[in-house]
């Protein structure tokens, strides 16, 4: 087995990063293996790869798409270097406009390892409630960046959350990716989102436009069963979701780079263009 194919395997096995950590890994992978990669139908293989080992991130998806579309019309790494920019620029207007909403709050819950939202969070002066996220714990990570960023993190169970909910502000929780209805995040996220409901506490996500995707797969993340029970009795199915669809409606509002978004505004945006790679990668007699 070849370098190339040891570090993309690396990358699609990852089941604990999140999207955008995963895109960073992919953007860096693509570089070091430039010349194989400028091939346009070496790139459509590593985005089919991809995308069915990732079939809800779609802001890894969009980003290839991007690449792809320009493959042949300049150097790659010149588009490496304009994309990953444009990826960076994004986040950093997304984080921006969280922080400025979430700087009045003085304590925030979240769920799961989210880039953006620790990135948003960092060094603000306020305190973070997180629960573990079983069962591969990226909670804990989440709790580590924060608290080295100089954040009082608050550290418990999943289900334990709620018995703290009378002293967390508002929640802020990461998007895989968004469709105009509904949102992916780690599972646990829709009971959070139902509880800030009943207690009428804001409930944000926060994504970018990169996120978006026209339908969502079929089939969302799982674990393997064996992750919560090695040995179970016969007469038992272990179900070991990783992620969860969440009606967008219980949003508060989608904190994006352009903005803060309703469940109607995000009705409103235009993705057509986006469509074309899509059905590319699921045609594999095409190209």
């Amino acid at each position: 087995m070849t370098d190339r194919e040891n570090s993309l395997l690396s990358i699609l096995s990852n089941r604990t990063t999140g999207s955008l950590g995963l895109l960073e890994a992919l953007l860096e992978h693509i570089a070091q293996n430039s010349s194989f990669y400028e091939n346009k139908r070496n790139f459509l293989t590593l985005s089919q790869r991809t995308i069915s080992a990732f079939p809800g991130m779609a802001v890894i998806i969009n980003t290839l798409g991007e690449i792809y579309s320009s493959l042949g019309k300049l150097p790659i790494m010149e588009i490496l270097q304009g994309v990953s920019a444009s990826v960076r620029e994004e986040m950093e207007k997304s984080c921006r406009n969280a922080a400025g909403i979430f700087s009045w709050f003085n304590s925030v819950g979240t769920i799961s390892e989210s880039n953006l939202v620790i990135k948003a969070l960092s060094g603000l002066d306020l305190s973070v409630w997180i629960p573990e996220s079983r069962p591969a714990l990226e909670g804990r990570l989440t709790a580590i960046s924060l608290a080295e960023s100089g954040v009082s993190v608050h550290f418990t169970t999943d289900y334990a959350i709620g018995r703290f909910i009378d002293r967390i502000d508002a929640f802020l929780v990461g998007v895989d990716c968004f469709t105009s209805g509904k949102f992916v995040n780690k599972t646990g996220t829709k009971l959070l989102a139902l509880a800030a409901k009943h207690y009428n506490k804001p409930f944000y996500a926060i994504g970018t436009k990169r996120k978006y995707i026209h339908n969502l797969p079929s089939c969302l993340k799982s674990g393997s069963p064996s992750e919560l029970w090695g040995s179970p009795p016969r007469s038992v199915t272990v179900e070991n979701p990783y992620l969860e669809a969440v009606e967008i409606s219980l949003l508060t509002g989608l904190i994006l780079e352009d903005g803060i978004f309703t469940s109607e505004d995000i009705k409103k945006l235009d993705f057509d263009h986006r469509k074309g790679f899509y059905s590319l990668l699921t045609d594999s007699k095409k190209e």
